[in-house]
Order: C-alpha cells, then sequence, then structure tokens
C-alpha cells in the first residue's frame, strides 16, 4: 500500500501517526500541504486559502478525515478552519520536525463533511464551495483583498453531501 507523506516524515517519529492514517482508511484519508510556508510569506493568508481549498475538495474525493502538518505560526489557519491538533501523537500532536528547533503540528479532522470544529463564517464559505466549485469570490486574506476564481470541479468526482443539500439557496449565495 502507498504511503502517504506524513506516514513518513513524522510518522518516522511516532508510530502512531501510521496508526492514526489506518484507522480512518475506511472513510477515505486525504493529507493537505501548504500548512507551511516561507516565513517571508507569513501574514499574507496563503495557508489559509490553500487548506480551505483542500477541505473543500474533500467531498469530492471522497473523504472524511482530511489532515496535514502545520508550523508553529500556521497552525491558527488549520485550526479556524476546523482542522484542531491531533493531540494523540506525538507530544500532544507537536513534533520536533522537520529538525531541532522547529516545530510540525498534526491538525486534522475525522469529519470533513460536517466541519463541527471550523469557525462558522469559514465553515460557510468551505461548504459553499464544496455546493459551488467553480466560482469567482474576493477573498479577504487580512493584508489584502484577492479576487480569485475558483476552478474546484473535479470531472466525474463530485459527490454532493447532505449538509450541502440542507443549506438554503441564499446562504449559499451570501456565503460567496
Amino acid at each position: 500500500m502507498d504511503r502517504l507523506p506524513v506516514e513518513t516524515s513524522i510518522g518516522s517519529l511516532d508510530p502512531r501517526v501510521r496508526q492514526y492514517v489506518e484507522k480512518n482508511l475506511d472513510g477515505g484519508v486525504m493529507e493537505i500541504g501548504g500548512l507551511w510556508n516561507s516565513n517571508d510569506f507569513a501574514g499574507r493568508g496563503l495557508p489559509h486559502l490553500l487548506v480551505m481549498v483542500g477541505i473543500s475538495l474533500s467531498n469530492q474525493l471522497n473523504t472524511t478525515t482530511v489532515f496535514g502538518v502545520a508550523a508553529k505560526y500556521t497552525l491558527r489557519y488549520a485550526v479556524r478552519l476546523g482542522l484542531p491538533v491531533v493531540e494523540e501523537v506525538g507530544n500532544l500532536g507537536w513534533f520536533d520536525y522537520p529538525k531541532p528547533g522547529f516545530y510540525g503540528i498534526l491538525a486534522g479532522t475525522t469529519n470533513s463533511v460536517a466541519l463541527n470544529e471550523a469557525r462558522p463564517d469559514l465553515r460557510r464559505r468551505i461548504l459553499s464551495l464544496r455546493a459551488r466549485p467553480n466560482q469567482r469570490a474576493v477573498e479577504n486574506t487580512g493584508v489584502a483583498e484577492l479576487d480569485i476564481q475558483y476552478a474546484l470541479k473535479l470531472s466525474g468526482l463530485f459527490v454532493e453531501t447532505a449538509a450541502q443539500r440542507a443549506m438554503p439557496e441564499y446562504a449559499l449565495r451570501h456565503s460567496a
């Protein structure tokens, strides 16, 4: 079986990482990259946008478990978007990674459908991207407003969720 990058990176530091992945395989597992970026780009909101898009794609990929390794300075983006620290591995989710003096933190959810731990406005935004994967929106990163044309429809893979069907149309219009 192929391994996810997290299984060979921080998984080499703690065998419980591999166990965490394996126990969630039945519901589908995906790993998001982009939870790290250079300090030169800090504060521009890039990890926030990348994680938001990654989580929004989980329904098309038919996965319920979504996780990634965050840096100390990008962890807040993952947590706001519904990926809390996975405290059952490492030192309460924290690892000396990629080298001593740096920290990698495993953040994730086993319920990417509901995203109950996401901040409500960001949850609505993710559900909007799921309902309408091709849309244009102005995203405020905290530093700048970016006019983004999302083209997230993965051909032939779209799986509509009950949460999307339950959202009234007016809520979708206002969440984008």
